[in-house]
């Protein structure tokens, strides 16, 4: 179950979500099926070892994504290279915290900018955006949950 704060105005501290290490690691990524070299399907073992949670697969893929020496102007060179829906976390030079970097397509972009940043509030216990009141207990539970969601709820 995932558990908001109703406005940011009447509680400051949102509320954590509970349960979800069992809501994002129940979510899977499957590979494509793979037939064997004669064209024969598998017995389902195969393609079950090649499941992976989304969870998994971020913790697994980290130093793809988590480049937090990056600076702001390679990070967008970088994501401009790349489709739609591909992100990568870094610390912004100006803002001096992490922010969330995301390729946005052309049609979504505001202001022509094709790489939105969304700035991660962190807190002793807890991880959320900027402006959201959802937290979570890692940045790896964050991102999980925005990559399951899509970003047009970000």
């Amino acid at each position: 179950m995932v558990q908001t704060s109703p406005t940011e105005d009447r509680d400051p501290y949102p509320m954590v979500l509970q349960g979800l290490e069992g809501e994002v690691s129940g979510v899977y990524l499957q590979s494509s099926p793979c037939a064997g070299a004669s064209g024969e399907r598998d017995s389902g073992y195969d393609s079950l070892r090649r499941r992976m949670s989304v969870l998994d697969r971020l913790r697994h893929t980290h130093p793809v994504w988590l480049l937090l020496t990056l600076s702001d102007k390679e990070a967008t060179r970088i994501l401009l290279q790349q489709p739609p829906g591909v992100f990568l976390v870094r610390k912004s030079s100006t803002l001096q915290r992490k922010v969330l970097s995301l390729r946005v397509s052309d049609d979504d972009a505001s202001g022509g900018a094709s790489v939105c940043d969304f700035p991660v509030r962190e807190s002793q216990y807890t991880f959320s955006l900027e402006g959201s009141g959802i937290s979570f207990a890692d940045l790896f539970r964050l991102v999980a949950f925005y990559c399951i969601s899509r970003y047009s709820h970000v």
